[in-house]
This record gives structure tokens, sequence and C-alpha cells, in this order.
């Protein structure tokens, strides 16, 4: 029996070595990943589910991102979930406060990738030269839809001026026609594809924590993830707008762009509210400057005739009466250089740009100086 029992408590002594063992080993793995990736994620994880938006960002949280070159940024968001500062006190029994800005679009309006410093929203009162108060609601995977609901949600309670409505070419077409919660849902803080049925998560102690701050958890999931789905080129949103582009100019509703339905919805909460929408294409990189293939690392392809999406948008806003800004025009301007080296979203210098085109659009819009510094401290 002695004999017995000496074998049984080697054997668990064994089992608990080895599974210290494992412990140990995965701890020093995500200490190394950490270090290496130096506190930084591919992708942002600070997404919490939202029943009515899909997905929206954690109020008051901090991540830093890091691109595929490595560079290095910072995601804070405010009380309300938004990037940037805090938010006046909500003033929902007086109108508009003039010199007021409601930024609506998804990561591009967001700043994806550059510092809240250098986003459009921060740099647009200086472009401006005049009191401004910028609210910038961007949140990626939002798109038209959302933008009507954040401007029917936040309108009456922050009460713009003007609502800048930005249309990414990079999503926006494909996303017009289907709302976040049938296209993105949250993952442990992640944004992942929204799959109708799927089995609802195994909850563990810890989760939390293993499943977003960890390195090597993320890893795991990728590979799941591309053993499931695949991996998609970087270029498969531009070469989707060219292969399905008839489609993509398909409307029912008699509009040119299938996006004007959300911008006319837009431009009638804005009726009733006091302010004025203005409607900005925003153009995919490829589309910008044709030397943007190169980090793709993939053959270019013409994609000239993709930007009739982009006028579709602008010539039904401009014959609704609303003030419209091409920013195909600037951007190539500024190019190369407008966007990241390793991805689509705008560089600090495009962010300059798209800040300055748009400040002189606001300018014209905004009245004398003198009438805004009254109303602004």
């Amino acid at each position: 029996m002695a004999a017995r029992r000496s074998k049984g408590t080697g054997t668990g002594a064994r089992v608990v070595m080895a599974g210290l063992s494992v412990v140990v080993s995965l701890g020093i793995a995500e200490l190394a990943a950490n270090l290496l990736h130096r506190g930084a994620w591919p992708y942002l994880n600070l997404f919490q589910a939202d029943a009515r938006y899909g997905v929206r960002l954690r109020a008051g949280a901090t991540t830093r991102l890091r691109s595929r070159t490595g560079r290095v940024t910072e995601i804070a968001t405010n009380a309300l979930g938004f990037r940037g500062p805090e938010w006046p006190r909500p003033l929902p029994s007086r109108g508009p406060v003039a010199g007021r800005v409601l930024l609506l679009g998804d990561s591009q309006v967001l700043g994806f990738g550059v510092e809240e410093a250098d986003t459009f929203a921060a740099l647009l009162p200086a472009a401006v030269g005049r009191p401004l108060e910028v609210l910038n609601a961007g949140v990626p995977s939002w798109g038209p839809a959302e933008s009507v609901l954040a401007l029917a949600e936040l309108g009456p309670r922050y009460r713009p001026s003007h609502v800048v409505f930005v249309a990414n070419a990079a999503n926006d077409w494909f996303e017009a026609l289907a709302p976040n919660t049938r296209r993105t849902t949250e993952r442990d803080g992640w944004a992942g594809r929204f799959v109708p049925g799927e089995a609802p998560r195994v909850e563990f102690p810890g989760r939390a924590l293993v499943m977003n701050r960890s390195h090597v958890a993320l890893a795991v999931r990728e590979l799941i993830e591309h053993t499931r789905h695949g991996v998609l080129p970087p270029a498969e949103p531009a070469l989707r707008l060219l292969a399905d582009l008839p489609q993509l100019r398909r409307s029912d509703d008699g509009h040119r762009s299938r996006l004007t339905a959300s911008l006319l919805a837009a431009r009638d909460l804005c009726r009733e509210l006091g302010c004025t929408v203005v409607a900005v294409a925003l153009p995919l990189d490829l589309q910008v400057d044709a030397r943007e293939w190169k980090k793709y690392r993939a053959a270019p392809v013409d994609l000239a005739a993709t930007t009739v999406l982009l006028d579709d948008f602008l010539t039904d806003a401009r014959e609704a009466g609303l003030p419209a800004l091409d920013l195909l025009p600037p951007l190539r301007a500024a190019s190369p250089g407008a966007f990241l080296d390793d991805d689509y979203h705008l560089s600090s210098r495009g962010h300059l740009v798209v800040a300055t085109a748009l400040a002189t659009t606001l300018g014209r819009l905004l009245g004398e100086p003198s009438t805004l510094a009254k109303v602004i401290p």
C-alpha cells in the first residue's frame, strides 16, 4: 500500500510540475512578446458590444497600436467613448452652438495610425483660424447608417452648428445597405466579423484579461481566424471597388449614390436641430496615387473608373443643397505621403491636408470670427 501511495504521489507531482512548466513558459512567451511589440497591438482592442451600433468604444480607456512596420501610436477615449478631449456638457434646451462641429465617420475620422494631436479633428481649429469646438465621433467599423444614429443621439444633446458627414471609399459603399449590427460584433474587446447563429463564447475566470491583453492569446486567435476564413490581400478593398463597381453604383431609391439616403437623413435631422451638414468624400489611397500600390506589394491596377462613386455622392449632396467637399484633388496634390506607408489610413500629412481643405469649406459657412468669439469662450 505504501508503495502504491508513493507512486501516486510521484505521478501527481509530475503533473503539477508539468503544469507549472507550461504556465512559466507561457509567462515568458507573453513577456517576450510584450517587450518585442512595446506593449502595442496590431488592432484596436477597446470595443464593446452595443445593441444599436453593433460596437462602440469603451469610455475612459487607453491602448497602444502597432502598425505593420512597427510604428506605435496611442488611442485614448473620453467619458463618451470617443477619441480626443472631454466634450462640453450637454445643452438640451438651447439652439445650435456656433462654431461647434460634429465629425461623423469611421477609423479615418478617428485618426487610426496617427497620434490624436495629428488628426484633422485636432488640427481643424487652427486651420480655420477662428474659435471652433470639434467633437470627433468617428468610430472604426461604423458606416453611413451609424453616422445617422450618432447624429440622432448626439445632436440634440450637444447642439453642433455644423455636422461633417465623411464618406470613406475604403468601405462605406460596401456598408451602406447593412447596419453594423449585421456586420461587426465584439469579441473580448476586439472587433470581429458578425456571424449569425454563432455559439456563445465559453466564459472562464480571467477571460477578459487573457483574451484582451495577451499577445499569445491574440496570436492563437489570429491563427484560428486565418484557418477558418483565410487571409484577404491587403489591397482587397480597392480590387473589390473595381470588381463590384456596377453593383456599388446601383441605388434603388432614385439617387445616384447608395450613400445618399443616409446623407439626406442626416440633413433632415439637422433641419430639426438647426445645424448644417457638410458632405465629404474621402478617397481610397489607391484612388489617389498609383505609387501607393508598392506598400501592398501588388501590381498597379487602374482605379480611375471607381472615382465615379465619389462623384455620384457629391453630386447628390450638391443637388440636395448641401456643401460638399471632394478630397481627391488636395490629397492627390499632396501625394506621395498623404497616407501611411503600411496602411490605407491617412498619414499626419494627409490629416493636415484634410483639415486645410475642410477649413476652407467651413470658413465660408461659419460667419464672422467676432460672432463666434461671443459664443465660445
